[in-house]
């Protein structure tokens, strides 16, 4: 059998409930607890305005009505965030830190460049200009499927891609590279920083030519030495031509 709360037992009880109504009432809508701050830790690349939009619009202006999901579902939309970490401090400042990747190339095919990341995956799509003139280009063969996936126009491009990528990785090329050219069958063709030019014909042998080439290259830069081409025609011999 039940035991009845006793008439003292039970206005405590409402009095604490009260209490915590009126309590969250005021949180609710005190000043004392409306955003005053937001810090931002991101790059350049990121637009902050977004970021803030999408705090203070989509959540209101009160800190105890931020929902971090929400906000971190919306925010990590933009293909270039990874992740997002959220954290409140009260009475009025919000701290979010964002975790970013970055554009590798920019594939470009009949005037329309697709950024991705070093796997290929596409970020974002510019149809008629490059973002900037020290993005590296990729001119290839692409299309983009229905769900927004990078495809190559047939595999054999695909290998010599992910190949040559690896040798530019692998040798340290990548700050040298300015243009890559794909679409000429069973040629590879580069053009540096420096603007030397340097023919893969042998693609085969792509990742032991890219090591040749990544000496010259090197070479050419400590002496500050532009324009001019890389000969790969002997397998013995890596030839620079001004």
């Amino acid at each position: 059998m039940r035991k009845k709360l006793n008439p003292q037992k039970k206005l405590i009880i409402f009095t604490l409930i009260f209490a915590i109504s009126l309590g969250v009432a005021i949180c609710l809508s005190s000043d004392l607890f409306e955003i005053k701050n937001i810090e931002i830790d991101c790059s350049d690349n990121i637009k902050k305005s977004n970021i803030l939009n999408t705090i203070l619009e989509s959540q209101g202006k009160n800190i105890f009505m931020i929902r971090k999901k929400d906000i971190k579902d919306e925010i990590i939309k933009n293909p270039y965030i990874t992740d997002v970490k959220i954290d409140i401090k009260l009475p009025n400042t919000i701290k979010v830190l964002i975790e970013e990747t970055s554009a590798y190339v920019a594939f470009e095919n009949n005037g329309n460049y697709c950024y991705v990341d070093k796997e290929a995956n596409l970020l974002e799509e510019i149809k008629g200009e490059v973002r900037s003139k020290k993005d590296k280009i990729v001119n290839i063969d692409y299309f983009i499927d229905d769900y927004d996936k990078i495809k190559f126009k047939n595999e054999s491009i695909s290998d010599e891609y992910y190949a040559f990528i690896d040798g530019i990785q692998k040798y340290d090329l990548y700050t040298y590279m300015r243009q890559v050219d794909f679409k000429t069958e069973g040629i590879i063709s580069m053009v540096t920083t420096k603007n030397t030019k340097v023919v893969f014909s042998d693609l085969e042998n792509i990742d032991y030519d890219l090591n040749r080439v990544s000496k010259v290259i090197k070479s050419l830069d400590e002496k500050e030495i532009q324009n001019g081409s890389i000969d790969l025609s002997s397998q013995k011999y890596t030839v620079y031509k001004p």
